[in-house]
This record gives C-alpha cells, sequence and structure tokens, in this order.
C-alpha cells in the first residue's frame, strides 16, 4: 500500500515539521496491525531533503512530482493535513520559501493533481479564515474525492462540513502531534532535556518552558520582567524554546536571553544541529509551557502538562484548540497575562497537581483510530475496485480555479512591488477580488452543463470550447 500526506513540511516551523514524523510512526504500528506493507511519502508546495532542519527531520518531496510519481503506481490513499492549511491566502508563504515558491501553495495542497487519480482523506486540518463562495466551490470539487474527513477544531469542522459530500460527517480529530506522546516516552525527554540543559546549571531541577516572538510579547524587556516574576514566585529557572524560526522566534529570544540571563535551545545547540525530538522533550519535560505556538501547548498537553497562551485576541487555531479540547490557560494578549503573574503561577502550580493525563491518551486514540479508518476504507475500495475518483469530481472547474488564482496572486504581486502605500494595496486586492469573483459564476456555469468527455485530459481543449491549462509548479528539492 501507498500514501501520500500532503502539507507545509518544507518550512522551519517544528509543528509542521512533526507530521510527517507522527504519521511515519502512526502508519508503521498500523501497518502491522492491519498485515499490510505501507509505504509513506510526504509533498510540500516546494519541498525539503531530509535533515536540512533537524536531525530527525522528515523529507518532503516538491508537490510539483505528486503527479509523476503515480505514474507507475497510484497512491491507495492521499493524506491532507495537518496544519492550517484549508486556505487561499498562498501569497503568504512567498517570504519563506522565496524566489523558489510556485504560484500556488496552500490552494495546490487543498486540491492535488486530479492526474493522480487518489482518493483523499482530511486529516484533521485547520481552516484560519472564513471561506468565501469561490474558493467554497472549488474546495467542493477537490472534496468529492474524500472517502473520510476530519478536522481538528470546532470552527474548522463547521467549515468544511457544507462543503463535503452531503453524506459524509466531517469528525473532531485532535492534532495529529497529539498522539506523539507513544512514540517520545516521558522518561526518554527528561534523559534528553538533562542532556541539553547539562551547560546550563539546571541539570534536574524543575523548570519551566517558555516561547514567543516580537509580534505576541512586545518588546524583550518588559517580558523578561515578566519571566522574572514567574522565577521569583515559583523559585524554578525558565528555559527559553526556539519552535517558530521561519515565524521569527529565534532573534527576540536571543535578544530575550541576553536581557535575563535564562538559557535558550535553538535548533543548533553546541555548534550542532539538534532533534526535532530534543526540542519536544525540553516541553515534555518541564513543569509547564507558556507560549504562543499552539504546538508547544499541545506537547504540554499530550504530556498532561500546564499549559498558558497569550494570543486569544488573535489567533483562530489557539483559540479554538482551547475550546474545543483542553483544559489549559488563555489569555487576551500578553499584557493581560503579565499584568495576572500571581493568577499565572497558581494556574501552573494548580494544574500541576491535578494533569489531565486521560484526557490526553484519549485525544491520541482519537488520531490513530481515525488514521485507521481512513486506511482501511483504501484497502477495503482497492480490493472491490472502486475507481479512486468519482464521476461527480471535474477536473475542469479544478484546472479553471488554479488558473484563475495563479493569475490573480500573480498580479497582486506585481501590484504590491509597485504599491506606493497600504491602502492603494488594499484597493487593489478588493478590485482583483471582485474580478476573481467572476469565477463563481463561470464554476456554477460548468457544474451546470453536461460532463467533459471520459477522454478529456488537462491542457487538453474544452469540449465546449475553452482551452484549460493549470499552472506549471515551480520547486526545488
Amino acid at each position: 500500500m501507498r500514501i501520500a500526506q500532503i502539507g507545509t513540511f518544507d518550512v522551519d516551523n517544528l509543528g509542521d515539521l512533526l507530521f510527517p514524523w507522527v504519521l511515519r510512526r502512526l502508519v508503521g504500528e498500523l501497518a502491522a496491525e492491519l498485515g499490510e506493507a505501507v509505504a509513506v511519502d510526504a509533498f510540500s508546495p516546494v519541498g525539503c531533503a531530509a535533515g536540512v532542519f533537524y536531525l530527525d527531520q522528515e523529507e518532503a518531496l516538491p508537490l510539483a512530482t505528486y503527479a509523476e510519481r503515480t505514474a507507475a503506481e497510484a497512491y491507495d490513499l492521499t493524506l491532507i493535513g495537518g496544519g492550517d492549511i484549508v486556505r487561499d491566502d498562498d501569497w503568504s508563504l512567498y517570504g519563506i520559501y522565496g524566489p523558489d515558491s510556485p504560484p500556488l501553495t496552500f490552494s495546490h495542497i487543498v486540491s492535488p493533481d486530479p492526474r493522480a487519480g487518489s482518493p483523499l482523506a482530511l486529516f484533521a486540518p485547520g481552516a484560519p479564515f472564513d471561506i468565501d463562495e469561490d474558493f467554497g466551490a472549488y474546495l467542493g470539487n477537490s472534496f468529492t474525492r474524500l472517502v473520510c474527513a476530519s478536522a481538528r477544531d470546532r470552527r474548522t469542522q463547521g467549515l468544511l462540513q457544507r462543503l463535503v459530500p452531503a453524506s459524509m460527517r466531517v469528525e473532531l480529530v485532535p492534532d495529529m502531534v497529539s498522539a506523539i506522546v507513544g512514540y517520545l516516552p516521558a522518561v526518554e525527554c527528561s534523559r534528553r532535556a538533562r542532556v541539553l540543559l547539562e551547560e546550563s546549571g539546571i541539570g534536574k531541577r524543575a523548570y519551566l518552558c517558555f516561547q514567543g516572538h516580537a509580534a505576541v510579547c512586545g518588546n524583550e524587556v518588559e517580558t523578561a520582567a515578566f519571566l522574572r516574576q514567574l522565577h521569583e514566585r515559583t523559585g524554578m529557572p525558565i528555559v527559553l524554546l526556539e519552535v517558530g524560526a521561519c515565524l521569527g522566534d529565534t532573534p527576540f529570544l536571543e535578544r530575550l536571553s541576553q536581557e535575563c540571563g535564562f538559557p535558550l535551545v535553538t535548533s543548533v545547540q553546541q555548534g550542532r544541529r539538534i532533534a526535532m525530538a530534543d526540542k519536544v522533550a525540553i516541553v515534555a519535560a518541564s513543569a509547564g509551557f507558556v507560549g504562543s505556538s499552539l504546538h508547544g501547548n499541545i506537547i504540554a498537553r499530550a504530556y498532561g502538562l500546564p499549559h498558558l497562551s497569550f494570543v486569544g485576541a488573535y489567533s483562530h487555531k489557539v483559540r479554538e484548540f482551547f475550546r474545543t479540547r483542553t483544559s489549559g490557560r488563555l489569555f487576551a494578549d500578553f499584557v493581560q497575562m503579565a499584568t495576572q503573574a500571581a493568577e499565572v503561577v497558581a494556574f501552573l502550580e494548580a494544574a500541576r497537581d491535578g494533569a489531565d493525563v486521560r484526557g490526553a491518551t484519549g485525544e491520541a486514540c482519537a488520531v490513530r483510530e481515525f488514521l485507521r479508518r481512513a486506511i482501511t476504507l483504501a484497502i477495503e475500495r482497492r480490493e472491490r475496485g472502486v475507481p479512486a475518483v468519482q464521476p461527480a469530481y471535474r477536473p475542469d472547474i479544478d484546472a479553471l480555479y488554479k488558473r484563475l488564482h495563479a493569475r490573480y496572486l500573480g498580479e497582486l504581486g506585481r501590484r504590491r512591488r509597485a504599491e506606493t502605500t497600504a491602502l492603494a494595496l488594499g484597493d487593489e486586492r478588493t478590485e482583483w477580488r471582485k474580478e476573481r469573483e467572476m469565477l463563481t459564476a463561470r464554476i456554477a456555469e460548468l457544474a451546470r452543463q453536461p460532463e467533459l468527455h471520459e477522454d478529456w485530459e488537462e491542457g487538453s481543449p474544452d469540449p465546449r470550447g475553452a482551452n484549460i491549462r493549470a499552472p506549471q509548479y515551480g520547486g526545488c528539492g
């Protein structure tokens, strides 16, 4: 059996990079139980070789090669997720990917190449924004290929439910990183943390773990003052942890470490690159986690630890995580949390005494069981000879949206480079979104017309006269 996994596994962000690491271990365990040999390939918009960011980082192949790799043998199942990837702001990754970025990033992830002929499953993704009509029509077409679907929070569940086939229920399934404790035991985490923190003088002492960046914490002087309060009130040192280097954690945390004197753990320690498991261990071996990172909080919960965040005022994904399935504490912003240091300490101490280990264990089981069902459904379809792509799927709609959305993004980029004021850019985006909304009417028109001939291929003339071609996706390994 062959499984593909698609997401942003090529950016230096711990949560995204953990998805294929966790999936490979989940699949290995389930394959043994089901008596099925399973090979897994991960795909991302640009792609990334194994070990670029961390010693144990999995390889991510360029998404442009997804269809090519199915030419000889199609994937039996393609998993979309995890991460905040059900979105159409493809341009938001351009700054991270640089000149190698393909025009479509998120939009390509949620609708992989139709020539691949693989059934899809949504594996607990998130949707950070509302879904407009034209993007919803595009998603609805892609999702006709689903065999099962899940979302990691209630808000995303509601957004996706109206887009999947009417007979399908979008399940509420925890983020797959919730299952990490089954493959990285707490004892191993304690050992790893002691080794990493040996030079800091912390040794076997209890400590708190903190993560944040300038956009959510303000300046390092104010943040250091808050951390000193935690240190004085709890008697525990603070370990600073870089989680999202691509999002700007590192420079802020380096300045913060200099300001307050607390040790910082980054991807490179004492001149050598560390493993993702080492960073997980820093959270798991702590007495509690305080940070803006969603996956920092998810990891802490997975190990039954108290955890707090301070981005409730603006982060959908963090807010929904705390609302959906956690007993942690969420503050609106850093200022609110910093002015309530006594309450923070009281929460950490009380929560540590009553850690929710059973709840975290149940979430890991839910992740595992959803994946088992997805794999079982794919095996059953294969054995019954069910076509991978159902007749309801329209490759013409898929290609049309990709072509026009890539054009919209390209024009948006051109105008952004030429902008003189932020207001002007906003006006241009509004103008182009109105033009792109005309796509909705075109899709509706296509949907009312007869199906394309069976021998239609992407890039060939449409029997109704239109020549539809998907954009060419660049990328590098």
